[in-house]
């Protein structure tokens, strides 16, 4: 049904409802359109097995999407799947 995440990179605090048809995402490059397949797989495979769909330049670990608190200070972020299990539910 929904994707919510908090303190993420490029998704600070955002609710993404998923249309019911259409599996797309759009937008500018960087504006972490691959960050949300990430944030889906890591939930459902934990971080263990997770592994960027997205290969670029550098690794991106599950550490490195989180906003960070200050100088040299790791941050807490949070990303949570809601699922519709029947209409309304």
């Amino acid at each position: 049904y929904s994707l919510s995440t908090i303190g993420l990179i490029h998704h600070q605090e955002f609710d993404y409802l998923f249309h019911p048809f259409r599996t797309d995402f759009i937008g500018e490059s960087g504006s972490g359109k691959s960050m949300i397949a990430d944030l889906i797989q890591l939930i459902l495979v934990g971080s263990e097995a997770f592994e960027s769909a997205t290969k670029g330049t550098d690794i991106r670990e599950p550490e490195g999407m989180v906003l960070p608190m200050g100088k040299g200070n790791k941050g807490v972020g949070y990303a949570f799947l809601n699922i519709e299990i029947n209409p309304a539910q």
